[in-house]
């Protein structure tokens, strides 16, 4: 059985092609101009590496800010749809993050996998992936070196700004102060895993941990939650930034077997 799942994140639209709970096709591409040819261009674009027709998808499914405006038969939650891929690989973890452009959702589940208790980063919180991408054209770095550049710290400060705007101010004053550029990125780093301590600890979560999202493939970010959650930190074993498109295709199959 053949379904489709898509994730509309504030940066990207995702799209997997899921077969008998297997990713056959993928795509991820900026979300710009018109929301609908963005989606289908995605799509299209899964179906041509799955080598499969439109026809052949039994039942689509997404998630994301945008789900509204999606022909979308099935219409779940980030966190729903992230705790599905993520259990999927591994049914023993009690907690689930999932850190993205612009939001972090921290959440506990139960032995099936769904949601239970959830907290998440506020609206205009500088502790998101964004505000690393922010911090490295400032810096005049890759977003893709943001993590070597961390490991390159020797002095970790602490950020004192909660609002991206006055973060970002605060960025500038540190580079003007002539601080090391990879000391900045690690503090943010260090900052945004901490902010996420703090939501796990709201809702009591526990270990095994999972992480996701496109902020998952921050070695540093990775290392310092392990170290400040003092949890059993497990990596998800894909490319992260598609878990929420996973998780929304292995939904579809589930409605597509009741």
């Amino acid at each position: 059985m053949i379904t489709a799942g898509f994730d509309i994140g504030f940066k990207n639209i995702k799209t997997c092609i899921v077969q008998d709970s297997i990713i056959i096709g993928r795509d991820s591409r900026p979300l710009s101009g018109n929301f609908k040819d963005t989606l289908f261009s995605s799509y299209q674009a899964a179906l041509l590496e799955a080598n499969i027709a439109w026809f052949q998808i039994k039942k689509t499914a997404i998630t994301g800010w945008a789900t509204v405006r999606s022909p979308a038969k099935i219409r779940l939650t980030p966190e729903h749809a992230a705790a599905k891929a993520c259990f999927y690989y591994n049914n023993e973890i009690l907690s689930v993050v999932d850190a993205g452009a612009l939001f972090v959702n921290t959440l506990t589940i139960d032995t099936s996998g769904n949601p239970v208790l959830i907290a998440d980063n506020e609206k205009c919180a500088a502790g998101s992936g964004k505000f690393l991408e922010v911090t490295a054209k400032i810096i005049g770095v890759n977003v893709a070196d943001i993590s070597d550049l961390a490991f390159s710290s020797t002095r970790v400060s602490k950020m004192v700004s909660n609002c991206a705007v006055f973060a970002e101010s605060e960025v500038i004053g540190k580079l003007n102060s002539g601080e090391n550029p990879g000391d900045i990125i690690a503090s943010i780093i260090s900052s945004i895993a901490l902010k996420t301590n703090t939501m796990l600890k709201r809702i009591t979560a526990s270990g095994p941990l999972m992480v996701c999202g496109g902020l998952a493939k921050n070695k540093y970010f990775i290392n310092k939650l392990r170290t400040v959650t003092d949890m059993v930190l497990l990596e998800y074993p894909e490319d992260p930034m598609y878990a929420g498109a996973f998780g929304a295709a292995l939904w579809a199959l589930d409605s597509e077997k009741k």
